[in-house]
């Protein structure tokens, strides 16, 4: 009897709750670009999603101070960055020797050191005191971002070798105000305000009313939409802000609904890292669906993914799909799964850099139900 009333209780709570709706990917879209400050630095994310303001990883140039061109198999210095004009280095100097410096490196060799200040011949090679400078590769490792680090450069300057030591620059972090958490956070996007920045730091062409893109949950409504990170969305006088839904609390009723009625009704504005711009609609949030009667059927739909089950544990008809982001082509594309008595199973994804479609017959095992069934139990088992 007792086991009859824990099946009576646990089989409704897998019949009809929203335990069953897959979650959309939370994960932060990656972006190997940065956004260039009307100061001349650059504003990038690093692995965690944090905004910097400085140098990317490998950016050896920025870890320097001045701009840098490959002529030939010679590295030479360009103009300096924007407060860096006393780095030590000079416009034409060819980068030919670099020697690391840091309380935590082991020294450098004597010899190898010695023979490079005197003017001796390079290594062929590199060594534990350095390495010798014949690309723009050759330096990515010097923009490490590490505080204590510096280099010292061996440069042919008018037709003779000098020594200069570079303390390298570590990119800082962004102290920036969100934007409207409550407004954000269900597109699955974050955004930082610009109207307390200093003009010179804000990102290439932006006004103080402007927007930058933080944070794009790869799953989410925003990437669906197509936002990315380091987005930058134009504020339009505030118009942004009341297409998003923030509406004065004044605002009458009637006003709040013509703007909806409106056909630009959550349009957003966005430029692009490489200086694109392009508009598009952001998808309005959607209470969650969820209907369903125990032992019978659930759906359950918050307008990311859905879930359709009849009978406990769908053995009847399972049906779910989603929208997942494909870094491969950075397009969002979309993946559908069924099956009828736990024997005729399809799995499709539509759009991304996949486009396909599985059949099959199995009456023992439900692929389809039991890998979206794992994802409930642990979601890193499908990402």
């Amino acid at each position: 009897m007792k086991r009859l009333w824990l099946l009576l209780v646990i089989v409704p709570l897998l019949s009809g709750c929203r335990s069953h709706l897959r979650p959309y990917d939370p994960t932060p879209m990656a972006t190997a670009e940065s956004r260039p400050t009307s100061g001349g630095e650059r504003l990038l994310l690093d692995e965690e999603g944090a905004l910097l303001r400085g140098h990317g990883v490998g950016d050896a140039a920025g870890a320097l101070g001045v701009e840098l061109a490959q002529l030939g198999s010679a590295v030479v210095v360009g103009a300096p960055r924007p407060g860096r004009e006393s780095v030590g280095l000079a416009q034409g100097d060819e980068l030919l020797f670099a020697v690391p410096v840091a309380p935590w490196l082991p020294g450098p060799a004597p010899r190898e050191a010695d023979a490079v200040r005197a003017g001796g011949p390079l290594p062929d090679a590199p060594g534990r005191a350095g390495f010798p400078i014949r690309s723009l590769d050759d330096l990515r490792g010097l923009a490490l971002g590490v505080e204590g680090l510096a280099v010292d450069l061996v440069v042919l300057r008018g037709g003779a070798r000098q020594v200069v030591r570079v303390t390298l620059t570590a990119s800082e972090v962004v102290a920036a105000r969100p934007w409207s958490p409550s407004l954000a956070d269900p597109l699955g996007v974050s955004l930082v305000r610009l109207d307390d920045w200093p003009a010179d730091r804000r990102p290439a062409g932006a006004t103080a009313e402007d927007l930058l893109v933080t944070r794009v949950a790869r799953g989410g409504l925003g990437a669906r939409a197509g936002l990315r990170p380091l987005d930058l969305v134009r504020g339009e006088g505030g118009r942004f802000d009341v297409r998003m839904g923030s509406f004065p609390p004044f605002l009458p009723d009637e006003l709040t609904d013509a703007i909806k009625a409106a056909p630009d009704w959550r349009q957003a504005t966005v430029v692009r890292t490489d200086g694109r711009e392009a508009t598009f609609v952001l998808p309005e949030p959607e209470a969650p669906t969820d209907l369903g009667f125990p032992l019978l059927f659930v759906y359950q739909s918050d307008g990311l993914g859905w879930h359709l089950g009849l009978l406990p544990f769908d053995l009847l008809f399972h049906a779910s799909g989603e929208s997942e982001h494909d870094p491969r082509t950075d397009t969002v594309g979309e993946q559908s799964r069924w099956s009828f008595l736990t024997t005729f199973q399809v799995q499709e994804i539509e759009g991304g850099a996949d486009d396909v479609a599985t059949v099959k017959i199995d009456p023992v095992f439900d692929e389809a139900r039991m890998r979206y069934a794992s994802f409930l139990l642990d979601p890193a088992i499908s990402r």
